[in-house]
């Protein structure tokens, strides 16, 4: 589902070659024919996204001797570092939970015929010490789409226009596919997972399924894959999902690497997804979207850390007769 990563500049283009990563749901789009990946590749770009790691992204910064230093933000916390605590003597019914699920996933696809949303983006390279060597901020118009291709299998179809203080730089790593992230349990995807249930846990101090997945082996790596050096490689992916008691609404999604891969020096890739409410009174719809999307990613020993705040979503029903236009720059 994205595009992740030109690296720019005389010496990465050097030593990486035009490495160009397509990630998670653009990939999957990108099969079925999805404009957005195929821009991507054209433009080389390489995506991002996000990972639920005990908050790094909100620990204050260290007052030392005086000096005030940066917080660490490398390494994201690996999935299976740890298994988060849940309520004791309570059963999962994973069928249940995964019913509910999809229908939810299957809610938003159908009502999502297009979208546009505010979309702001703190690129940061990151040292070896952890910490941001520099920082880098965009601003955009984002416009996505989401459908069902001819061949039955998701498309999904993006844009960003820039908005606000322009920024001459390329954004070193770019993202396709954010809205989607939750399609790891469309019912066209989900058996590419095994997928285990943890049990009650909490999101946000409220109840929630926690379930874990991993690629299967014997299925093929058709969510994700990298395009380097002319050459596609399947990603194995494996994630934490908490889903909603009361709604079976999808609230949060961690994703890490399953496996490495040594032909493209591809070592972390750590994507967190947050999800929140979002109303459209004139459709009288709620639909729950991503708000926050944060991506780690270490390719080639060079580590990138994206994070994407969504807000000001507008919602279109889609016809022959309509013109779709991105939002106003905010004042």
């Amino acid at each position: 589902m994205i595009d992740r990563g030109s690296l720019n500049g005389p010496h990465r283009n050097r030593e990486m070659r035009s490495i160009r990563v397509l990630i998670r749901v653009i990939c999957v789009l990108m099969l079925a024919g999805s404009s957005a990946s195929a821009q991507a590749i054209k433009d080389g770009a390489a995506d991002s996204q996000i990972a639920a790691v005990p908050n790094r992204l909100n620990l204050p910064v260290v007052n030392s001797g005086g000096l005030v230093q940066k917080p660490v933000l490398w390494p994201p916390t690996n999935v299976d570092a740890s298994v988060p605590p849940v309520a004791q003597g309570i059963s999962c019914p994973l069928e249940q939970i995964l019913k509910g699920a999809r229908q939810r996933v299957q809610e938003l696809l159908e009502n999502v015929d297009r979208f546009t949303a505010t979309e702001m983006i703190d690129s940061a390279e990151i040292g070896k010490d952890g910490r941001a060597t520099r920082s880098l901020k965009y601003s955009f118009n984002y416009l996505a789409a989401v459908s069902l291709a001819r061949d039955g299998d998701l498309r999904f179809d993006e844009s960003r226009e820039r908005i606000g203080k322009f920024n001459p730089t390329p954004i070193p790593i770019r993202t396709v596919g954010l809205a989607v992230g939750a399609a790891v349990f469309h019912p066209l995807r989900f058996n590419d997972f095994q997928i285990t249930c943890e049990g009650l846990g909490q999101w946000h101090d409220k109840p929630a399924w926690q379930l874990h997945f991993e690629q299967r082996p014997d299925m093929p790596t058709r969510f994700q894959a990298v395009f380097a050096d002319g050459h596609w490689f399947g990603v194995k992916l494996k994630g934490r999902a908490w889903v909603a008691f009361e709604t079976s609404q999808i609230e949060h999604i961690d994703f890490d690497l399953l496996e490495t891969i040594s032909q493209i020096r591809l070592e972390t890739e750590h994507m967190s997804l947050d999800y929140s409410a979002v109303d459209f009174p004139k459709r009288n719809l709620r639909l729950w979207l991503p708000q926050s999307v944060n991506f780690y990613i270490d390719i080639g020993g060079h580590r990138f850390l994206n994070r994407h705040q969504l807000s000001n979503y507008l919602l279109f029903a889609v016809d022959t007769s309509q013109e779709i236009k991105p939002p106003r720059e905010p004042n």
